[in-house]
């Protein structure tokens, strides 16, 4: 049973995409900041976890409030164009969840990330959709009217 009681994460439809869990991982591009950092509000004192950001360069580091046993992680792209990095996957897929807890993982990135991050949890880790959530902000080449949020 999880020491906390619940933990709501929701996307920008407001659907409720994360289970009560003891630990949690959340990563995400420079578009996700604003719901990471809301996220990071909303969790509870007692959950432990890691963030992972990419962003372009060191000076787009934000200050963000989380719970003490969370570790933020800023990725740094140095001179790669956004949507043509692998970091976010490789370093998402390098975080390995507790094996004695409940957890959720959540990912807020560019369409082919977030779909590769899906398959990845949903395929090779044979994890549910119950705590995996992988959100598609945007899309390479497209723009954002053109852009369709894929639903998991």
């Amino acid at each position: 049973m999880s020491s906390v009681d619940f933990v709501m994460l929701r996307n920008l439809s407001h659907r409720s995409i994360m289970p009560p869990m003891d630990w949690c991982l959340i990563a995400g591009d420079e578009t996700a900041i604003p719901a990471i950092a809301r996220m990071l509000e909303l969790l509870p004192d007692t959950l432990r976890g890691v963030v992972l950001i990419e962003v372009a360069a060191r000076a787009e580091e934000q200050q963000l409030l989380s719970p003490a046993g969370i570790e933020v992680r800023w990725l740094h792209r140095n001179g790669v164009a956004a949507g043509r990095s692998t970091l976010l996957e490789e370093e998402v897929k390098a975080v390995q969840p507790p094996s004695d807890v409940t957890f959720g993982l959540w990912v807020g990135a560019e369409s082919a990330t977030a779909r590769a991050l899906r398959t990845y949890w949903r395929k090779e880790l044979g994890l549910s959709r119950t705590n995996t959530r992988a959100v598609s902000f945007w899309k390479l080449g497209v723009s954002e009217s053109d852009h369709q949020r894929p639903h998991d």
